[in-house]
């Protein structure tokens, strides 16, 4: 749970861009780049684009999974009986987080150059 709850909730940088979104982002701008490579033909800019989202969203996401196990074994010892409401606990503050505050960086948004979370997926 909290590695689903972090790829869907941390803000991660994309590097060249300035941008700071989470690794599901990445995987939702990988998947309509490949669409657009596929549809239209597209040369190496297009396909660049399509392996620089892909290798951000694969690297972020076995990262984060790292740190979620670390955190889950860590909550496990401190809390054993309470671990999982504790997890559940932390997705709930990072989600009522993202969602009351501003913490992704979009520099490509038409709303604005900082973010919370419905602006990121809209």
């Amino acid at each position: 749970m909290l590695w689903i709850a972090a790829l869907v909730l941390v803000p991660l940088p994309m590097l060249q861009f300035g941008a700071e979104v989470p690794v599901v982002r990445y995987l939702i701008l990988t998947g309509l780049t490949l669409a657009l490579v596929v549809a239209e033909g597209a040369g190496w800019v297009a396909t660049a684009l399509v392996l620089l989202f892909l290798g951000h969203a694969l690297v972020y996401a076995a990262l984060l999974w790292v740190v979620a196990w670390a955190v889950a074994r860590a909550l496990h010892a401190w809390v054993p009986r309470r671990a999982g409401a504790v997890a559940l606990g932390l997705a709930a503050l990072g989600l009522f987080g993202a969602l009351l505050t501003r913490p992704y960086v979009t520099p490509f948004s038409s709303v604005s150059l900082r973010s919370n979370l419905p602006v990121v997926f809209q």
